[in-house]
């Protein structure tokens, strides 16, 4: 067998597998998460915090996969904010919660 004949034989067995991948791709059951095995996904939603410093407060919006524990940390608009509060409310409007944070 020549090499150009082996080198052909590769490539169609790649191309064969890569069609295989792409088709399991495409027809993995979709579960409430996502699709199955295929990639992580997760439902965003967006959680009003409150930043509080030493001599000031702010407010921002944000989107997560989940409401964050009391003690965890959190990334802000000024930074790494630790968790004081939580407060999983889903009936206040676009927000599935209030967050309350300090700057460290």
């Amino acid at each position: 067998m020549s090499a150009a004949v082996a080198l052909l034989l590769l490539l169609l067995v790649q191309l064969a597998n890569a069609a295989e991948f792409s088709e399991q791709a495409v027809t993995a059951p979709v579960t409430a998460t996502g699709p199955a095995s295929c990639c992580i996904m997760w439902p965003i939603k967006r959680f009003m915090i409150t930043i509080e410093a030493a001599s000031w407060v702010d407010v921002e919006d944000v989107e997560l996969p989940r409401l964050p524990e009391v003690g965890e940390t959190i990334q802000t608009k000024y930074g790494t904010c630790f968790v004081t509060q939580t407060d999983a409310s889903p009936g206040t409007g676009p927000y599935e919660g209030k967050i309350v944070c300090r700057m460290p």
